[in-house]
């Protein structure tokens, strides 16, 4: 039987504990066998009398019900405290008073992610040749589960080199994502910065002014300045 190892209790969770503990030694007490004395030695000329070992004796033990299965277990006293406060991976106690009813296993919905009719077995991890879940063993499939995380234990402690697999192709998936997002954004980029070199100011052709008297030509990359330089050289060469 899996069971979750104990977590701190609280204050009311250890008077809850120790009240329990004593109902149930107050309740019952099923004595372990008697302890028979052993004889070490018989005696001899060194050592005349004989040396005798009294076994240790039983602290004794109760019957629990096992929360799994419903079935009464006995169990030693000594290893009372320990026992109560185990819990099944679904969150359950472990272990019940005898006299408990119990309503047998939790039926849950969620699968084994190996289960032949979960909606990702045949689509991802059969094709990865993963084989379904209890087919080794002869066993039916796993469908009863609480919930995610006790399917998460279910394939660590049953399949875990199938779940390896499994964390793996999806680690791959992932990183295949981020790739292709980032090929897609890297392109964008490029593109934008493309459009934005070619955006420049168009190339203007230099305007021109010619003198009407003697036919010098004033080149500019304005008109008007052109046409200042040509104002000039008439004021200046053909006074009226």
């Amino acid at each position: 039987m899996t069971t979750q190892a104990p977590s701190a209790l609280s204050e009311t969770e250890r008077d809850e504990n120790t009240a329990l503990i004593r109902s149930i030694l107050a309740a019952q007490n099923v004595p372990g066998p008697e302890p028979e004395d052993k004889v070490v030695h018989r005696g001899d000329a060194l050592v005349p009398a004989p040396i005798v070992r009294t076994e240790t004796k039983d602290a004794g033990h109760v019957w629990l019900r096992r929360n799994m299965d419903g079935k009464l277990v006995l169990v030693n006293r000594n290893s009372l405290a320990a026992r109560i406060k185990q819990k099944l991976p679904d969150g359950r106690l472990a272990w019940l008073l005898p006299e408990a009813a119990h309503r047998g296993p939790f039926i849950g919905t969620e699968k084994c992610l190996l289960h032949p009719e979960h909606p990702l077995y045949r689509e991802r991890y059969e094709p990865m040749g993963l084989n379904p879940c209890g087919s080794t063993a002869g066993q039916p499939p796993k469908g009863n589960f609480a919930n995610r995380e006790a399917v998460i234990v279910h394939m660590k402690g049953k399949h875990r080199p199938q779940w390896e697999m499994i964390e793996a192709a999806e680690e791959r998936a992932r990183q295949d994502a981020r790739d292709l997002r980032d090929g897609k954004v890297a392109e964008a980029l490029t593109t934008a910065l493309g459009n934005r070199a070619t955006q420049v100011a168009p190339v203007l052709e230099p305007a021109s002014q010619t003198c009407p008297t003697c036919g010098k030509v004033f080149t500019a990359a304005k008109k008007f300045t052109a046409m200042g330089h040509l104002a000039r050289h008439r004021k200046k060469e053909h006074p009226d």
